[in-house]
């Protein structure tokens, strides 16, 4: 098995995803931040373009990190970029650093082992990068059981892939760096990787079938990916998970599932969306029993309403005698449950016409009349 794909960073500027997406990507690797931990400027742009074309993406960090503290500085820092978002290939360790060298193979085995156990910590997968010569000459042996991506071209590349410097060790192999491909108009890293990191299934193929299990959760993955997303101040950056943030109504949602609705409340469109992305249109419109879900009261009159609830449920929040809020329950223990909310806020108690998407948590005995 082999799927090739790209990694890239603000050194290819503005990317057509698209044409990218069209040109059949397996995945692309995005620099997450540079020197001084810096975010990657391009880094919240390729990641949600790389989302909304359905390409699987992971991220990498060059590290100039000389001491432990400093690596784990490193780490920190792109799990606080990354904020929960959900990758499907690892964080990528680069370990290509000529100052790094000079450490020694065991202080560099101490600083790729800090950079994994505060990436895994999180929840990401963690590989390493780097060239034959640090794979042979500087990684120590104990380093070897994690998974390796391998950059070996000539110097000659004329972004071909040269059969002949195939590894025969690793778990992908970066075989350009002056790649050409539609939709990035300078050169770019070409790669293949022998292992399928992106497990998700396509829900959107005909005639696949879920179980209720399977079903729950895909749509709750998606609405966790949307965690931080901020309703913007008009039609500008509706794709931005942060940017262009404002209190008036707009976002994506709107935007994909009914564009004439924009600017109005948006929670339940959250869950409109969230469906839709998860099982497409039809289907959604067919588990919604009407679409989109707009108006809270509406879905109180079409399902049965239970009064405690169940991981998966929609849960419709009652203020006086209506109900004015929704969200997914994706967690419960007792009493307590968790929930994923659009247009809402992380104050607690429950926060209708907020600005975001987060995640939040109650005591069911304190909502009288809410219903799941």
């Amino acid at each position: 098995m082999e799927i090739r794909g790209i990694d890239v960073s603000a050194w290819q500027g503005k990317i057509d995803w698209k044409t990218v997406a069209d040109y059949s990507m397996g995945f692309a690797i995005l620099r997450i931040t540079e020197a001084g931990n810096v975010i990657d400027s391009y880094f919240e742009q390729n990641f949600s373009e790389c989302r909304k074309y359905n390409i699987p993406v992971g991220a990498y960090k060059y590290s100039y990190a000389m001491t432990v503290a400093e690596i784990q500085s490193e780490a920190r820092k792109v799990v606080e970029v990354l904020n929960g978002r959900k990758l499907q290939y690892p964080v990528w360790l680069d370990l290509e650093w000529n100052n790094q060298r000079s450490l020694g193979a065991e202080q560099i085995h101490k600083l790729a082992e800090a950079f994994e156990k505060i990436i895994t910590a999180a929840g990401y997968k963690f590989g390493i990068y780097c060239n034959v010569d640090w794979y042979l000459n500087v990684i120590c042996s104990h380093l070897k059981k994690y998974d390796f991506w391998i950059a070996r071209y000539p110097a000659s590349d004329n972004g071909t892939l040269q059969e002949r410097l195939r590894p025969d060790f690793g778990v992908g192999w970066q075989y350009s760096s002056k790649a050409k491909i539609p939709g990035i108009s300078g050169t770019v890293d070409r790669n293949i990787f022998y292992k399928d990191y992106n497990e998700a299934k396509d829900i959107e193929k005909e005639n696949t079938v879920m179980t209720k299990s399977e079903a729950i959760n895909v749509v709750l993955g998606i609405a966790e990916e949307e965690i931080g997303y901020l309703e913007k101040k008009n039609n500008s950056q509706l794709d931005s998970k942060t940017g262009n943030a404002g209190s008036a109504n707009y976002t994506k949602y709107w935007r994909d599932i009914k564009p004439s609705y924009q600017g109005q409340p948006w929670c339940a469109a959250f869950i409109s969306w969230c469906f839709m992305k998860a099982f497409g249109l039809d289907n959604a419109k067919k588990l919604l029993k009407h679409w989109p879900y707009v108006y809270c009261p509406t879905l109180g009159v079409l399902f049965v309403k239970n009064a405690n609830p169940k991981v998966g449920d929609i849960v419709i929040f009652k203020h006086g005698d209506t109900f004015t809020h929704t969200g997914f329950v994706t967690k419960v223990t007792g009493d307590r449950f968790w929930t994923i909310e659009g247009n809402t806020s992380g104050a607690s108690g429950i926060v209708a016409n907020g600005g975001g998407v987060c995640q939040k948590s109650y005591y069911n005995s304190n909502l009288p009349g809410t219903k799941f």
